[in-house]
């Protein structure tokens, strides 16, 4: 079997994924296709389809995160659907933790706090602080995959009573398809987004599903930010009735050189009190590249022994 790694993980990834997987494995690395042989699966996310052509033998693409970027899923579904595609969910505790730091974070209102102890300003201790606490509360979780099911089990864990938006399967008690969500989100206390960005998700939220949100309610996205509608949620939060914790945004840096000066969004959402930010780091932590060696290591080995692969994609769903 021969494997091709696009991306190069360092070192950490490869010393753990080589030990895991049998020694009888071919395994190429890089951009460079010079002197790559026919490989049977590849590992990366591809914006044209020259590592499709380049191997007759080629039967799998495992994209090393959740969820297929939309150039490389177009690239597959127009010519390439004889390729079976399988997803990474190695970092789907770490997303969930994150989901849950946003939240009691949001509540507890943690960075404007932080920001003025920093300054010596004790004030915030001697009046009461508009803090939440989650017991009790109705957390709407919006998709149960990898991520979805942790995150709604630590709801669980802080007392919530949880509520579960999923698009299939949706007949347990407190288990809502997507064309009831209206009706959930009117006693949503919590609005966690764990969906990944589809046809069927992206402007998922509008002003309209918004407004149904009850006054000072957090909304957490770790999903993408195209679920929600970038105008109407700014406005909301603008306006103070709502709080958020963001993982996700509208705008990325284009190369190294922007890192430092690129604004998330056309909307300054960082001037605003009630809402927490990150630079779209919910899946990662110091272990990040071990856990995905080990992942990506089990499905080559599923591979290699004729198993099933799981965490197959459809294309026509989008995940």
């Amino acid at each position: 079997m021969h494997i091709h790694l696009f991306y190069e993980f360092g070192e950490e990834f490869d010393k753990t994924f080589i030990s895991l997987i049998p020694p009888e494995v071919k395994i190429t690395v890089g951009a460079e296709l010079k002197g790559v042989g026919e490989y049977e699966i590849l590992v990366g996310a591809f914006r044209d389809d020259k590592y499709f052509k380049h191997s007759k033998k080629l039967h799998t693409l495992i994209i090393p995160w959740a969820g297929v970027p939309k150039m490389t899923a177009e690239i597959l579904r127009e010519n390439y659907t004889h390729i079976n595609v399988q997803n990474l969910h190695h970092n789907s505790q770490a997303t969930a933790e994150m989901a849950i730091t946003l939240m009691l974070s949001t509540m507890k209102r943690i960075p404007i706090i932080d920001a003025d102890f920093r300054k010596s300003d004790w004030s915030r201790r001697y009046k009461t602080q508009p803090i939440q606490l989650t017991k009790g509360k109705r957390a709407v979780v919006v998709g149960f995959g990898a991520i979805g099911k942790k995150i709604a089990n630590m709801c669980k864990a802080f007392g919530m009573d949880v509520s579960i938006i999923k698009r299939s399967h949706a007949d347990a008690v407190n288990f809502y398809t997507p064309d009831r969500l209206s009706e959930v989100l009117l006693k949503a206390d919590c609005l966690l987004l764990a969906v990944p960005s589809t046809p069927d998700t992206r402007g998922m939220l509008t002003a309209k599903e918004l407004a149904l949100i009850p006054d000072d309610a957090v909304i957490i996205n770790i999903a993408r930010a195209d679920i929600i509608d970038e105008k109407a949620l700014f406005n909301e939060l603008q306006s103070g009735r709502l709080r958020a914790g963001l993982d996700v945004w509208y705008n990325y840096p284009k190369g190294e050189e922007e890192y430092k000066s690129t604004d998330p969004s056309q909307f300054p959402f960082g001037e605003l009190e009630n809402v927490v930010m990150t630079p779209h780091l919910a899946g990662d932590s110091i272990d990040n590249e071990i856990l995905r060696a080990e992942a990506l290591a089990k499905l080559i080995n599923q591979a290699y022994n004729n198993e099933p692969m799981e965490n197959k994609v459809d294309l026509g769903l989008g995940y």
